[in-house]
């Protein structure tokens, strides 16, 4: 059986409940963050916007965050209008990791960031939106902003998002083979921080709901930091039941495998960990009575 196959595709109806219910509250969540050489802007990563209590964050990856900070790469937000393409990041404040296996990072808004992109009608996840809880294996959803698909030019910012399926892997579930975890992950692979996906080959282009290929390798790229939405559980009855409030925020994308298909993820509770290290008084919002 091949990897794609393991990949259980929703029936129609399923699929076009998810498209009109799911896909628009999670794109306007799904920001990507750019970053300009020479005044030219590229995506540099994808991130979830949140909210938690008065405090908004972007959720994303940490790796090579630190060395754009260092070498004043500036960064911004990208709306995508023509009257006002992006928000750039000259007052948030950054808290990223690499170390201890954890590739997470959570950068703070700044008010007038928040009301920038509010007024834009990017709308961020609430807690209430986050999985809670040991990750379940099922269908899932991973929504970023590939390189492909960006274009820049007179008058121009575009960066249509690409959604697509894939389904958690167990380390004991057969799936990766002759593969150890930990060469498969790239790291040393821990359970309880990681998720490890295999994914489908097709993508659903959003503003049309169309399955197009995934781009190249290097056409992915832009993806990191994006989110992983849990659909639900991978059978019939839980798709034919299937309703939005289901869906939840679950990890958080960054690294991408093409010769293996996989998605590696961190997931969502190590990146909340990371506001939590920062802000202690968010705690108890975060983990709920």
């Amino acid at each position: 059986m091949n990897q794609d196959s393991q990949v259980i595709l929703p029936l129609d109806d399923f699929a076009q409940r998810v498209s009109i219910e799911a896909l628009p509250v999670i794109e306007a969540a799904t920001l990507p963050i750019l970053r300009f050489n020479n005044d030219r802007p590229k995506i540099d990563r994808t991130t979830v916007f949140i909210r938690i209590e008065d405090e908004h964050f972007l959720l994303t990856c940490a790796h090579k965050l630190e060395k754009r900070l260092k070498e004043n790469v500036p960064l911004a937000i990208s709306l995508g209008y023509r009257e006002e393409p992006f928000v750039l990041l000259k007052d948030e404040v950054f808290y990223g990791t690499e170390s201890d296996t954890r590739d997470v990072a959570a950068i703070r808004l700044a008010v007038e960031t928040v009301q920038r992109l509010t007024a834009a009608s990017k709308i961020p996840v609430e807690v209430a939106d986050v999985l809670r809880g040991e990750p379940r294996p099922g269908l899932f959803l991973i929504f970023g902003h590939p390189q492909e698909w960006f274009s820049f030019g007179p008058g121009e910012l575009k960066h249509p998002a690409l959604p697509f399926l894939a389904t958690l892997i167990r380390p004991s579930n057969g799936l990766i083979a002759d593969l150890e975890i930990d060469e498969a992950y790239g790291m040393p692979f821990r359970s309880e921080l990681h998720g490890l996906f295999t994914m489908s080959s097709q993508g659903i282009r959003v503003r049309d709901r169309i399955s197009v290929p995934l781009p190249d390798y290097q056409g992915m790229k832009g993806l990191s930091g994006c989110g992983v939405w849990r659909l639900c559980d991978d059978n019939y009855d839980a798709m034919r039941n299937w309703n939005v409030a289901r869906c939840k925020l679950a990890a958080i994308e960054h690294r991408y495998d093409p010769s293996n298909k996989f998605v590696h993820t961190s997931w969502i509770g190590v990146a909340l960990g990371r506001i939590v290290d920062e802000f202690p008084h968010l705690t108890p919002a975060i983990l709920g009575p």
